[in-house]
């Protein structure tokens, strides 16, 4: 058992991960992680994303989206470069 101590950080309390529980999960600066507390116990997981970016979009084709959504919004006449063939 590793044991830290509770420092102060602007406002708010935060506690140092050591090097080695870091080492030993492979935990990377930026990610997130989920932390709960009941009673006297704080238990800390990485967090799952909720979905990913292909389940986003799961269900239909490239052709079913631009059909839905390709009168979203009205840019008004393509001039120039932008032009795109259908």
């Amino acid at each position: 058992m590793t044991q830290v101590t509770v420092g102060k950080w602007d406002g708010n309390l935060a506690v140092a991960l050591p090097a080695e529980l870091v080492q030993a999960i492979d935990l990377r600066a930026g990610e997130r992680l989920d932390i709960e507390a009941q009673h006297d116990t704080i238990t800390i997981r990485r967090s799952q994303p909720s979905s990913s970016f292909t389940d986003l979009f799961r269900g239909r084709t490239q052709e079913e989206w631009r059909a839905e959504y390709a009168a979203a919004y009205e840019w008004g006449p393509d001039v120039g470069q932008e032009i795109i063939p259908e």
